[in-house]
């Protein structure tokens, strides 16, 4: 990360096209980024292609960006709208909608087994969740989007915003028992 009395001055040699300011921004927001995108698409060969297509914005971009404290969400919101955009065109002929379901209709999901696993575990699992099952989790759980909101990123109805949330919640929750079923038990030393 780069240090908030630096940023300013090195967004603006990347306006002025400066390679190695860009290549400072590139070094040390990679990492981050990369796993963002890991959260969205599935291989790592469609989150490398979405990170190169999300510096390319940012770096023709930067121009615009008018206040430097917004830097790193106006990043953030670049590197999300180029992977939902990859997954549009990935299953741009197997989006199925389904009609509007209000949200008090669908049961709540407790997270028993959630404490037994690392953050790594949680993440392999969201990973193996279908695309857009996997897009709506991420932007409604881990990124804060509301349901109008994810509709009108993934060009989808409100009510099917819910029931991929509903879908993606069942499945995690199936696949946290299923790994805690799978552990083997602690065994407990009593001293006496």
């Amino acid at each position: 990360m780069i240090d908030r009395n630096k940023i300013e001055n090195i967004i603006e040699q990347c306006k002025a096209k400066n390679r190695v300011a860009q290549k400072i921004i590139y070094e040390s927001y990679y990492d981050r980024y990369f796993t963002l995108c890991k959260r969205y698409l599935k291989s790592d060969d469609l989150a490398k292609e979405a990170l190169n297509k999300m510096f390319y914005q940012v770096f023709t971009n930067i121009k615009n960006l008018k206040n430097s404290t917004l830097f790193e969400g106006w990043m953030k919101q670049i590197c999300i709208n180029t992977c939902l955009n990859i997954i549009k065109k990935n299953n741009k002929n197997r989006l199925v909608n389904i009609e509007e379901a209000p949200a008090d209709k669908l049961p709540k999901i407790e997270n028993e087994g959630i404490s037994n696993l690392v953050m790594e575990d949680i993440f392999q699992m969201v990973i193996q969740l279908p695309s857009r099952m996997r897009s709506v989790f991420n932007l409604h759980v881990i990124d804060g989007y509301k349901h109008q909101e994810i509709s009108e990123q993934l060009n989808i109805s409100v009510g099917t915003s819910k029931f991929h949330l509903h879908q993606a919640r069942i499945k995690l929750k199936e696949m946290i028992e299923l790994q805690d079923k799978t552990k083997e038990p602690q065994k407990l030393k009593v001293h006496g």
